[in-house]
């Protein structure tokens, strides 16, 4: 058979005989360097990695021809083939001959076996073999690249070593050159290069060196080079630098004439024992082996600090099934879902498996995971709503399921999560009885609503338990000092531990530990300290890549920071490579350690990294880290795109918050944001609020009927009928057309009907029914609809009513407008003697109204379903809701004045 040969290293090379061999198609190529560098591959994983967005018989019927390709190309019986794919002969890669060159296990000098290891690298691995439709692919050849890259640097900087070590300095400086054309920002590299030209005699090849290393570093992280570089140029410029050795110096510091410290890797501090939370533990581990076919739930409640993360740890430890997180964050409590955002996108493969309707729900938080266009209709109902949160559930549950020991969905901080991931998790927790899941919560306070199921509420630490921790960390003589310094508390327990504490140091933990972290901080070097601000200015978990590109180092200096960070017991890593800090103390301590002009720099690089992301970045991260970087017109459009989505979601608070920030930052449009504004404030029944941005936005509007429209219907809300009149007279002289036209005429028809000016009323829902009829979008038809059914209804002719609150109700997209044409239509059936009928049509519009968080109009609705539970001889229900809508008034704008007003809010 004739020998293979596969080149891996720059753009992929079949070669058979010695002769290069086309291959027919791509993947084809990407199946055998999966093979060849992973070893044999079961056929289903192969489908999962090239062929994701595809069902199961089509990726199985594109790998039979892709293998079909691959057939052709090598030599007959070289192919495997069954449920596992896997070569049956030999075949050679530039990445062996790489490593019986040089590799790990390989000690040499030899500078020919060097230079052709480095030789081999034609470029990065399988250069041009990229494919958009397969990201686990794609994943999997970057960090198998990066892995290659580490190797390529080593080979270098053996070679130059071994050059370094036989004096011969003109082919090391060409080495050396090599190497740092790889990562211009390699700081050892620098040094390398001035020291070489020194050791050459040329002095000044060594200044311009160190001009170089510190106009780069300047350029791309606004930093100066470390100590050791400026004293290496002094040592040079002064002539005091000590001859070459005769061994070799290394590229990170070793030996080198005197002039390089040794370098440490910080130690892991020792394990600690689960103290005082064994009988917590085995009954989380009983409460998961009880999951069988239905979910179970536990919460686990507590002070910062605790020990609600490590009971967490210790559980997945002791269990065999998946597992899931969802962390909240409080620099993200202002995003609708943005815990679950990040979930999501993490679980892109599990979200291909799930059907068409689920995944585009999920589109509208994830669109660049959930790989289907999301709706483009808003949430329209209470019942798209719920389709939406079931759809998350669904997503959130589903890596969890199809295991054969049930999962553990371990949600972290809930508590700091926004309020709309609280109802989902309340929802999901709800529906677990079809889900073989184990829900773990960690919140200080246990939301309301949520069915806690096992609940443990963790208390300090006894004094006992903190001498069995100093015992098992051989602390014994400061046992005591311990338990009075901590008060129980375990991560200052464990962190005075880790700081090895003796009876006569110094114990000082100001601000919860803050002087501790810096001790176990001060041991870093500088590159670990830069990645670390990056970690902590960006929170939660972080990819590698984002942490490049944040820090402004290298992709090796990134993963050698991390790994030394993590054995410094400050960060974790997960099993997708994500960064995090271990505690929320760690990130205060350093970002307050962050120069000011620093964190600015790092917050510019932030803002750039979620700009260039292929994926939708959330609008309020972006934001926080564009105003912090003093870019304030970005941030500004950033804050108000946030404010949009949120008040789309009905996120009012959230939205309310994002644009009264970017306004404040000179947003471009104040007018509409000031409008917007408004009518967010008259959701939330800040009826006062409210008007003041309506009169703030005519001092900017071009157009004054829209702000006089918005202060008419507002004075109708009061039930201020002469001032709404007013206002949308003035509205109407204006000259508004289209959908504003319609909305001006709708609330004013319905201020004349309550007025008894039926007549006019009617012309008015006449004329604007017939605007409607002639405008593309729905909603004004949904308007103008609702208000002919209104003044029908007061006219008395309930047969006109009923048919134009139907063709309402049909044009409704929005719940606001669902919630108006029911509660309108239950009246109607109410005084047509169908009062049975009434209220379950008045339920569903208080569902609705719900929905909207519109506090007024959730009054109104309640009060009016009691009504015709009243009238259907349902006392007790009644008097309950009347109740709730009486204290649901009570919230409303400046109802210690105006209640018998804003009582008259009925019909709308």
């Amino acid at each position: 058979m004739d020998t293979i040969r596969f080149e891996l290293l720059g753009p992929p090379n079949l070669l058979v005989g010695g002769r290069s061999v086309g291959v027919e198609t791509r993947k084809a190529l990407a199946v055998l360097a999966r093979v060849v560098v992973e070893g044999p591959q079961r056929r289903d994983t192969l489908d999962a990695l090239l062929w994701p967005g595809s069902d199961a018989r089509r990726a199985r019927q594109a790998l039979r021809r892709t293998l079909s390709a691959l057939r052709k190309a090598l030599p007959d019986g070289s192919l495997a083939e069954g449920d596992v794919v896997a070569l049956a002969a030999p075949v050679r890669t530039d990445i062996d001959d790489v490593e019986h060159l040089a590799g790990p296990g390989v000690t040499t000098d030899d500078t020919t076996a060097l230079a052709a290891a480095a030789d081999l690298h034609r470029g990065e691995f399988l250069e041009g073999l990229h494919f958009r439709d397969a990201e686990d692919f794609e994943h999997w050849r970057r960090d198998t690249g990066q892995h290659l890259d580490r190797r390529r640097v080593q080979v270098l900087e053996r070679w130059c070593r071994a050059l370094v070590s036989a004096h011969d300095f003109d082919a090391a400086i060409d080495v050396a050159t090599d190497r740092l054309a790889l990562d211009p920002l390699h700081e050892p590299s620098h040094q390398q290069l001035m020291l070489l030209y020194a050791w050459q005699g040329d002095r000044t090849a060594a200044a311009r060196q160190y001009a170089a290393c510190a106009r780069v570093l300047d350029e791309q992280l606004g930093v100066a080079p470390l100590p050791k570089t400026a004293a290496l140029d002094r040592a040079v410029r002064a002539g005091t630098l000590e001859p070459p050795p005769k061994s070799s110096p290394s590229l990170d510091g070793g030996e080198g004439g005197g002039t390089t410290t040794e370098r440490t890797t910080p130690q892991p501090p020792p394990s600690t024992p689960l103290v005082g939370r064994g009988e917590q533990l085995a009954g989380l581990v009983d409460r998961w082996g009880d999951c069988g076919d239905g979910g179970e739930v536990a919460v686990i409640a507590g002070e910062a600090g605790i020990g609600k993360t490590r009971l967490t740890e210790e559980l997945v430890a002791a269990t065999t099934g998946p597992v899931l997180r969802v962390t909240g964050r409080h620099e993200d409590a202002s995003l609708a879902y943005a815990p679950v955002m990040a979930t999501l996108r993490g679980s892109a493969a599990t979200l291909q498996q799930l059907d068409d309707a689920t995944r585009s729900q999920v589109a509208r938080l994830v669109p660049d995971a959930a790989g289907v266009p999301a709706p483009d209709a808003p949430l329209a109902s209470a019942a798209d709503r719920a389709r939406f949160v079931d759809a998350c559930a669904t997503a959130l549950l589903a890596p969890l399921s199809d295991d054969e020991d049930p999962g553990v969905l371990v949600i972290e901080d809930l508590d700091r999560a926004d309020d709309e991931t609280r109802e989902l998790v309340v929802h999901l927790v709800a529906r677990l009885t079809d889900h073989p899941v184990f829900v773990v919560i960690t919140c200080r306070e246990v939301p309301q609503g949520l069915d806690t199921g096992l609940r443990l509420d963790l208390v300090r630490l006894s004094r006992p338990e903190v001498e069995e921790l100093a015992a098992a960390r051989d602390a014994e003589t400061v046992a005591d000092r311990l338990y009075d310094e901590s008060e129980g508390v375990p991560f200052l327990v464990v962190s005075y531990l880790d700081a090895r504490v003796d009876g006569d140091g110094d114990w000082a933990l100001p601000a919860a530990g803050r002087d501790l972290v810096r001790q176990r901080l001060d041991r870093l070097d500088e590159v670990p300290r830069q990645v670390l601000a990056a970690a902590a200015l960006l929170g939660g978990r972080q990819s590698t890549d984002t942490l490049e590109r944040v820090s402004g180092r290298s992709p090796d200096e990134v993963v050698d920071a991390v790994e030394t960070l993590t054995a410094a017991g400050i960060t974790i890593v997960d099993e997708d490579g994500r960064c995090e800090l271990t505690h929320d103390k760690l990130r205060t301590v350093v970002l307050d350690d962050t120069s000011p002009v620093r964190r600015r720099l790092l917050h510019r690089r932030a803002a750039d990294a979620l700009l260039a992301m292929p994926q939708t970045v959330a609008a309020a991260t972006l934001a926080h880290h564009l105003a912090e970087a003093g870019r304030e017109r970005e941030a500004a459009s950033a804050h108000a795109a946030a404010g949009r989505h949120a008040a789309d979601l009905y996120a009012n608070t959230e939205a309310i918050a994002h644009c009264e920030r970017a306004l404040a930052m000179g947003h471009s449009d104040p007018a509409g944001l000031l409008l917007l504004l408004g009518d967010l404030r008259v959701r939330t029944g800040d009826y006062t609020g409210a008007e003041q941005r309506y009169v703030r936005a005519s001092a900017h509007a071009a157009d004054m009927a829209v702000v006089e429209q918005r202060l008419g219907s507002l004075a109708l809300r009061r039930g201020d009928d002469d001032a709404a009149e007013a206002r949308l007279g003035l509205a109407l002289e204006a000259g508004p057309t289209g959908d504003l036209l319609v909305r001006t005429l709708a609330p004013l028809a319905q201020v004349l009907a309550r007025r008894g000016d039926l007549a006019t009323a009617a012309e008015l829902a006449a004329r604007a029914v017939d605007e409607a009829e002639v405008l593309r979008p729905t909603t004004p038809a949904a308007v103008a609809h609702n208000v002919a059914g209104l003044v029908a209804r007061r006219q008395g002719d309930l047969q006109a009513a009923r048919r134009h609150l139907r063709s309402s109700l049909a044009a409704a997209e929005q719940p606001e407008h669902r919630a108006a044409a029911l509660n309108n239509l239950a009246q109607v059936m109410g005084e047509d003697g169908a009062t049975e009928e009434a209220i379950v049509v008045a339920r569903e519009a208080l569902e609705a109204g719900r929905a909207t968080g519109d506090r007024h109009r959730e009054a109104a609705l309640l009060s009016n379903l009691a009504d015709l539970l009243h009238a259907a001889g349902r006392t007790t229900e009644a008097i309950a809701l009347q109740a709730e809508a009486a204290e649901r008034f009570a919230g409303v704008g400046e109802s210690a004045t105006t209640s018998p007003e804003i009582w008259r809010l009925v019909d709308w």
